[in-house]
Order: C-alpha cells, then sequence, then structure tokens
C-alpha cells in the first residue's frame, strides 16, 4: 500500500495488480498507480505468507505524485547582465498542475521556445543562443541565450503550446547606451572644417566607458539652431574606436550663430 503523510486517503491501485510472485527471487510490478497527487509517498513491499513477526518488508525512496499539467511558469528570470553576454542566470520553465506542484512524469515532448517579449524590445534588440529548451521532469533549461542591445525592463516570453504564454521578471541588459560629447567644436570659416573637431563618447547605463567598436556616429544640425540654409560639409561620420568617436575634417556651410550638433548612433540615445 502507499505510505503517505497523516490524514491522506490515496489508494495504490489496481489493486490485483499489487501482488506479485516472486520469480528468481525478483518481484516486478507492472501498472501500479497513485489515485491522488501529494508529496511523501512511499510504497511498502511485504511478503505475503510468513510466520508470524517474520514477514520481510521494505519502503520505497519518497516520491511525488503529480496531476496532469495544465500551465507553465518562468521559475527562473535572468538578472542584470552584460549585452551581448549570456544572461545569468539562464531562464527556467517548470510545467505547473492545478495544485501548484511541479509535473514531474514524463515530459520530453515538451518544447518551450523563448523570445523576447515585443512590447518591452523598444531597440528591436535580438535574443541570440538555443532558443527552444527541451523539457525534463517539467523543467525546462536554457543554456545561452542572450540579447545583443543594451535596454532597461527586458522581459522574456515563454511559449509551449497548448499551453498558455508565460513571460519572466523584467530584467536589465548593461552594455553601450547612450551618446555624450566629450569634446565639444569651436570656431569655423563656413565651409571649412572645424578648427576644434568635436568627439563623442559612448557610456552604458551605469554611465561608464562603453570600450566597444560596433558603432558609427553621425552629425548633424540641430533644428532650431544656427541659420536654416546651413548645411554640414566634410565628413558627417565617425567610426568609434575604443568607445570614441573622433571627427577629423566636419564643417558647417552657412552662416549665423548658435550652432549646435546634434550626434546619433543607431539604438543609442543621441547627444
Amino acid at each position: 500500500p502507499p505510505h503517505q503523510p497523516p490524514g491522506g486517503t490515496a489508494l495504490l491501485l489496481p489493486a490485483e495488480s499489487s501482488v506479485v510472485a516472486m520469480v528468481d527471487g525478483v518481484a516486478a510490478f507492472l501498472g501500479l498507480r497513485v489515485n491522488t497527487p501529494g508529496q511523501g509517498f512511499q510504497l511498502e513491499i511485504s511478503s505475503g505468507a510468513c510466520a508470524p513477526n517474520a514477514c520481510l518488508s521494505a519502503f520505497t525512496p519518497p516520491f511525488t505524485v503529480s496531476s496532469i499539467g495544465t500551465r507553465i511558469i518562468a521559475s527562473t528570470s535572468p538578472a542584470s547582465s552584460v549585452s551581448g553576454g549570456v544572461l545569468i542566470p539562464q531562464p527556467v520553465v517548470s510545467l505547473i498542475d492545478a495544485t501548484g506542484r511541479v509535473v514531474t512524469w514524463e515530459s520530453s515532448r515538451l518544447v518551450v521556445a523563448a523570445s523576447i517579449h515585443a512590447p518591452d524590445n523598444g531597440k528591436n534588440a535580438s535574443l541570440l543562443g538555443a532558443l527552444t529548451a527541451v523539457c525534463c521532469a517539467g523543467v525546462c533549461e536554457f543554456t545561452d541565450l542572450r540579447i545583443d542591445r543594451a535596454q532597461q525592463r527586458y522581459r522574456l516570453e515563454m511559449r509551449a503550446p497548448p499551453f498558455a504564454p508565460t513571460l519572466t521578471n523584467f530584467f536589465d541588459t548593461i552594455g553601450p547606451s547612450r551618446l555624450t560629447v566629450s569634446r565639444e567644436p569651436v570656431g569655423f570659416l563656413t565651409g571649412e572644417a572645424l578648427e576644434m573637431q568635436p568627439s563623442v563618447t559612448i557610456l552604458d547605463d551605469l554611465l561608464r566607458l562603453a570600450s566597444t567598436n560596433a558603432f558609427t556616429v553621425t552629425a548633424s544640425i540641430a533644428p532650431g539652431s544656427g541659420s536654416g540654409s546651413a548645411r554640414i560639409v566634410g565628413n558627417p561620420s565617425a567610426k568609434v574606436v575604443q568607445g570614441v568617436a573622433t571627427f577629423t575634417d566636419v564643417g558647417i556651410a552657412g552662416i549665423g550663430s548658435g550652432f549646435v550638433l546634434r550626434f546619433t548612433a543607431a539604438y543609442l540615445t543621441p547627444a
């Protein structure tokens, strides 16, 4: 019979399968099941015909009986991680039954697919790595997911039909995030290169230098500054090297005062 926590009423079924004959010292049971979900069950195995006080018995290790899975949950969510690097920790999805227990029966046919939750993907980032995980004993573990752009408050969406999708908690990725002017331009003659060429630095979300070579910064005249007919001359773009974009021959063609240069790079906050 099933040994169970106090007050338990579970039955071991079918009753006719709970008694088997030993063959060559081995008793093999087939088709046994416990009719009620729960934790801490043990099966007591005992010999049938024996002299008083001489019966042999043994208990199986404790085990859990789950009901059918009804939903998936993100049981582990990533914490703040470096953009482009492996998310730490990696997300874990669990198959849960109606009582909130993890379904531990065979679930290897269940595959969970991960994606960035679209409403949270303000920078059009990509989720990289192995985007699916095969479940084992109700637990589905990802191993190398990463996001290629820095942003605050990402969430991952997990899908495993026919179950409803679930979301991880919010998390951040830290990396190249914004531009700041590290050297201001100084005086010029119209149509010629600025006497002091500007430099622009890339910072991460913690306002630290982001040592990257992956961006190009473009200069333009900020709307409403200088004269309406002015235009940029020379090379308006500078390649980022170790987090810094240094312009070499950018200038302005047009006469006026109060010019302001605006600097942009894809997916970074402009300066």
